[in-house]
């Protein structure tokens, strides 16, 4: 049960190899064993004690903390300015390895999983209105939301560094002195629900308005209608959500403040679309008509010129 640490080294005589260079002997690549001095010769000299390489180059490793407050992204920024500022020698590349490596990773992956929610939503309005103009009205609400989660994240950043959120804190109004509004994974996954969250207003809006239409009312009569009806649904599912990620937003506690991104994004997001889609979505909805209309009545001269 005892353990002995062992340290084993060559003997002073065999540590030598300045003395010994010439008694030293190699093998080569057919396993003969050679003279050293016969393929080298021995200069004395200082050199690094250890070599790292990347990609069969060597390279220097330079580790940095974030300070507190600090996001990821705006380090970089600025570290690139330095080094455009101050160019390197010759020959010397940089790369940003590590956490750097894995946010732009994390950036690529997460601008796919937008691009692939958006397509997959248009392809789903499309077959269920048989429209592919009609979509382009509902999904007029993603930028509303996603500028919206900007703003919250930017909104709370500045009231962070103003120091605002500390004396509320210190004044016991708000539990958590130093959220987390920073653009990181939570607030982009964040960013994806929203996708699939406020399309529901415009599509409560846009199928009661076509619904209205095929009935026989006039177009600015059926939005009209559909915003009366549609009024208090939009506002209770709405509300509902925003309070529901309320504690996720406030981080209740500290555990929760690395996640409280992702609800800062998700209530800001509900907040400015719930608002804006009301006007924006019926305003647009007369234009996306017209477009569709046009479309459809062009499709159908190109179809009867084309028949005998």
């Amino acid at each position: 049960g005892r353990e002995y640490d062992i340290r084993v080294r060559l003997r002073p005589g065999q540590r030598d190899l300045d003395a010994a260079f010439g008694r030293t002997w190699v093998p080569n690549l057919n396993g003969n064993l050679v003279r050293l001095s016969s393929v080298a010769d021995g200069v004395l000299s200082s050199g690094p004690s250890s070599i790292t390489r990347r990609d069969r180059s060597r390279s220097i490793v330079i580790d940095a903390d974030l300070g507190q407050g600090a996001g990821l992204g705006d380090v970089l920024d600025a570290t690139r300015r330095v080094i455009a500022a101050h160019p390197l020698p010759k020959g010397v590349t940089y790369e940003f390895v590590g956490q750097a490596e894995d946010f732009a990773d994390m950036g690529r992956n997460m601008a796919i999983a937008f691009l692939m929610a958006i397509v997959m939503m248009y392809l789903v309005l499309a077959s269920l209105y048989e429209s592919f103009i009609t979509p382009l009205t509902i999904l007029l609400a993603l930028p509303l939301a996603i500028a919206g989660a900007f703003y919250a994240l930017f909104a709370v950043g500045t009231l962070d560094r103003l120091g605002v959120l500390a004396f509320l804190h210190r004044i016991h109004l708000f539990h958590v002195a130093n959220l987390d509004a920073s653009i990181n994974l939570f607030s982009l996954i964040g960013m994806v629900m929203l996708l699939g969250l406020v399309a529901k207003n415009s599509i409560l809006l846009v199928d009661l308005t076509l619904q209205n239409i095929a009935a026989g009312l006039d177009r600015r009569e059926a939005l009209v209608a559909a915003g009366r009806a549609r009024l208090r649904p939009i506002l209770m599912t709405s509300l509902a959500l925003l309070f529901g990620t309320l504690p996720l937003a406030l981080a209740l506690n500290e555990a929760g403040r690395f996640r409280s991104s992702m609800g800062i994004a998700i209530a800001g997001g509900l907040f400015t679309s719930t608002l804006l889609t009301l006007v924006v979505v019926p305003a647009a909805f007369e234009y996306v008509d017209d477009l569709r209309a046009w479309i459809e009545g062009g499709v159908r001269r190109l179809g009867g010129r084309g028949a005998p």
